[in-house]
């Protein structure tokens, strides 16, 4: 699942939908054993049963997130994430051992960090076609900063423009200098 998000990431698509593939395959075989009948009676057990029952879960989510991760490498679903996130902050057992608990921790730590790109990148994908004049033409101010004469926000204006975007195309008019301003 680490490999998978890692092509995804990198863009590679094919590699990360047959890594997300994968890890289904090995979550749900997880699952079945977890849900074995020899396995069951360490559910009467007091000190067992929350880290089986925690165990259980992970895979279980494992295998959700993976089986949606073919799909993430083509829509990105933020609400599949923070369902998967809400599932696993129940797991909080003062009972689990620790390699169950330091699984609980990652698992919850990746799962917030992905949860806040995928919203970040619908946020993006839903405000870029505006950013970008899909709306009609749309204009900004360049200001080009030298950072060889520090201010607080990064160096010293030298330059400024205007930067116009329509339908998705950027172009860059004169650039003149902060003298012009001056004059």
């Amino acid at each position: 699942a680490t490999r998978a998000l890692s092509a995804a990431r990198d863009g590679d698509a094919i590699l990360a939908s047959g890594s997300f593939r994968r890890a289904a395959l090995t979550f749900a075989r997880a699952e079945d054993k977890l849900d074995s009948p020899w396995l069951s009676g360490g559910l009467a057990i007091p000190g067992l049963a929350p880290n089986m029952r925690a165990a259980r879960e992970l895979a279980d989510i494992g295998t959700d997130l993976a089986r949606a991760g073919e799909d993430v490498t083509t829509a990105v679903k933020p609400e599949a994430l923070s369902r998967a996130l809400a599932r696993i902050r129940v797991l909080d057992d003062p009972y689990l051992i620790g390699p169950v608990r330091d699984a609980v921790d990652k698992v919850q730590r990746q799962l917030a960090h992905a949860d806040g790109e995928a919203r970040r990148g619908v946020a993006a994908a839903k405000l870029g076609p505006a950013i970008l004049g899909g709306d009609g033409v749309r204009h900004y101010l360049l200001v080009v900063q030298n950072n060889a004469e520090s201010r607080a926000t990064g160096g010293f204006v030298g330059s400024f423009g205007l930067m116009s975007a329509e339908d998705g195309k950027v172009s860059i008019g004169d650039l003149e200098r902060t003298a012009a301003w001056n004059e």
